[in-house]
């Protein structure tokens, strides 16, 4: 359905453009104003055209392009005065009739506006087709980890929170446990881009991991994991905690 709005001081334009539109069912006109001040401060966003008249009281039509700014719905103005064609085009109008309105004419602009709408609509579903096979083909951030069994390649994404347990280094995964001889201050680094954050002086958390955060008593706080473990937060690093989850 093509959602229109009908800007006219006349109530006859209105009246007129209803009747010219009824044959046309996937045409609705959704809101009918009567001068440039009635309308909102911006468009909404299922708006997809304005039949937009001229010589208006107190503003005229092309004011409408002062008070919306940015991306507007499809603008085709309807008058009956033709000395204002190029400034229309030039506002990037879809087309300018003049009134009275031709039948032959208005068939015309509604069989142009539906191939401009089903191309809107190809290329916004081609848009989000592409942005979801981008993202499905993207590659999945890994981690080498060297441990005392060998080299093991990690799914940064499965590894829930890291712990420094005297000379190692312990990641707890969604399935499993593993050591190796890394600082924690090295796998900071290595993991911080992808949404690590310190919690405390032995821990790393998996922001994503993280189901919920409450608030301590002396401000201090802790964390409850997507695998229900629960881990204690510091003042000293609590502040950077909300940041990272907020970003």
């Amino acid at each position: 359905m093509i959602r229109c709005w009908v800007i006219d001081d006349e109530k006859s334009a209105h009246k007129g453009l209803a009747i010219a539109l009824k044959s046309y069912d996937d045409f609705q006109i959704c809101q009918n104003y009567y001068a440039i001040d009635q309308l909102p401060d911006s468009p909404p966003d299922n708006l997809d055209l304005i039949f937009l008249d001229i010589e208006m009281p107190r503003a005229n039509g092309f004011s409408l392009f002062q008070k919306w700014q940015g991306e507007l719905p499809t603008i085709v103005f309807v008058t009956a005065y033709n000395q204002h064609a190029l400034a229309a085009f030039e506002h990037q109008a879809f087309d300018y009739l003049l009134k009275p309105i031709e039948a032959d004419r208005f068939d015309g602009l509604i069989q142009r506006l539906r191939q401009r709408f089903n191309e809107k609509v190809f290329y916004t579903q081609k848009d989000k087709l592409e942005k979801l096979v981008k993202h499905l083909t993207k590659p999945i951030p890994t981690i080498q980890i060297q441990t005392d069994e060998g080299l093991i390649k990690l799914k940064i994404e499965d590894i829930l929170y890291v712990q420094a347990v005297g000379d190692f280094v312990a990641l707890t995964l969604k399935d499993q446990e593993i050591l190796t001889r890394k600082t924690l201050k090295s796998m900071l680094e290595a993991l911080q881009p992808e949404g690590f954050v310190q919690i405390h002086r032995s821990y790393l958390v998996n922001s994503k991991a993280i189901q919920k955060m409450e608030k301590g008593r002396f401000g201090d706080a802790k964390v409850i994991l997507t695998n229900g473990h629960t881990l204690a937060v510091s003042r000293r690093y609590r502040t950077s905690l909300i940041d990272e989850l907020t970003r």
